[in-house]
């Protein structure tokens, strides 16, 4: 499923099942071949209670989606891991993807005020991605709900 049409996508993984002496270099190791690797939070239990398990969060959607793809039932050690997004964590501040030249900062303010207040926007003409400040979590949360996906800039070209 396209990251546009998933609406559990985001550039963080879940990786489970992973040997408890698994190292955040190891990890770094294996998922920067699908892109910029921004933080890596390895969780391990206490011993004999199962196998760790990691948040990988990348630059973008993109990197993300394909670390999935790729990695989902690859062995990591001695262990198939398990690979899925990670829990969004709801914030005013929304990165909209999927952007192009025929964006400007008025048609984004245009386009997104509906949900509520803006408070900034951030976006550098030519960019294919934005971020937009709400006042609110409530705003920014039916944005990213309500905008996933839209045909902005043309029926080809769908927001993220």
């Amino acid at each position: 499923v396209a990251p546009e049409e998933d609406d559990k996508s985001t550039r963080t993984l879940f990786v489970g099942n992973l040997e408890v002496t698994i190292t955040d270099a190891d990890l770094r190791r294996i998922f920067e071949r699908y892109g910029v690797v921004e933080d890596i939070d390895v969780k391990r239990p206490p011993p004999g209670n199962g196998n760790a398990y990691a948040f990988i969060k990348f630059l973008n959607l993109d990197m993300a989606h394909r670390a999935k793809v790729e990695m989902s039932g690859q062995y990591i050690g001695k262990f198939q891991c398990k690979i899925g997004y990670g829990k969004a964590t709801p914030t005013t501040r929304i990165w909209v993807g999927g952007l192009g030249p025929w964006t400007s900062l008025s048609h984004l303010g245009k386009e997104f005020d509906r949900f509520g207040a803006i408070r900034k926007i951030d976006f550098v003409r030519g960019d294919n991605h934005a971020y937009i400040q709400y006042d609110s979590i409530d705003a920014a949360q039916a944005a990213c709900a309500d905008m996933r996906g839209y045909p902005l800039g043309g029926p080809d070209k769908r927001l993220r």
